[in-house]
């Protein structure tokens, strides 16, 4: 068995980017991805959700001309797949995971976020994992496929991170939108923050330690 691997990350929110992505949007935007992936990805036609229990889901999805040029292998143009996740913990915990497992097959997706060294610097990982029997291990097929869906795969991501944020703009994912112009104080551990809300952009952004909190329980 070979499996073949491809992963990609990028800033959530990039200097110049606007609107402003908060976790809590991100991860609303993942879950409806779940069951709206055609949302996201132009490959897919519809998606019918077959099982839905707790934490975990199994769908079914059709792909548009089995899959496109750059798509996972699939048998035919639908393809069966557990979803489950690791949800954040809070809205600043900077971690969350979705896990899109294939069913028939050892192939498998997972959707990750997380965070950088410095506070308010999120990231969006996807990482493939494919399983192609029919390919054998080292050889020059496993190199030429590994970099098809390598090369793929940021376009995959720019545009779900694209689509997140015109939603964000659009209001479809809650909270307020607020404006990447402005930095938020650090946090005194270092955990994800958000900026300010657009319309506080008028007023002095040093605010209190408690004015600050407002406006973050305002965001959620």
């Amino acid at each position: 068995m070979t499996i073949i691997y491809a992963a990609v990350t990028a800033v959530v929110n990039p200097p110049g980017a606007e609107p402003f992505i908060t976790q809590d949007q991100l991860w609303q935007a993942l879950e409806l991805k779940r069951i709206q992936p055609q949302r996201f990805l132009a490959v897919i036609d519809t998606c019918e959700v077959l099982e839905n229990s707790n934490d975990t889901i199994l769908r079914e999805v059709k792909f548009k001309d089995g899959g496109g040029k750059f798509a996972a292998p699939l048998v035919g143009k639908t393809v069966q797949e557990r979803v489950s996740h690791h949800a954040p913990v809070s809205s600043s915990s900077g971690a969350g995971v979705e896990i899109f497992n294939v069913i028939g097959n050892a192939s498998r997706v997972l959707n990750i976020i997380s965070i950088g060294a410095n506070p308010g610097e999120m990231y969006l990982t996807f990482t493939f994992e494919w399983d192609h029997p029919e390919i054998e291990k080292g050889s020059s097929e496993e190199i030429a496929k590994q970099k098809q869906y390598q090369t793929s795969a940021p376009a995959g991501l720019a545009g779900t991170l694209g689509k997140i944020r015109e939603m964000v703009k659009a209001g479809e994912l809650g909270g307020s939108v607020v404006s990447s112009e402005l930095t938020p104080p650090n946090s005194p551990d270092g955990s994800v923050t958000a900026p300010v809300i657009a319309s506080e952009k008028s007023r002095s952004w040093f605010p209190s330690r408690w004015s600050w909190l407002r406006l973050k329980a305002v965001q959620r």
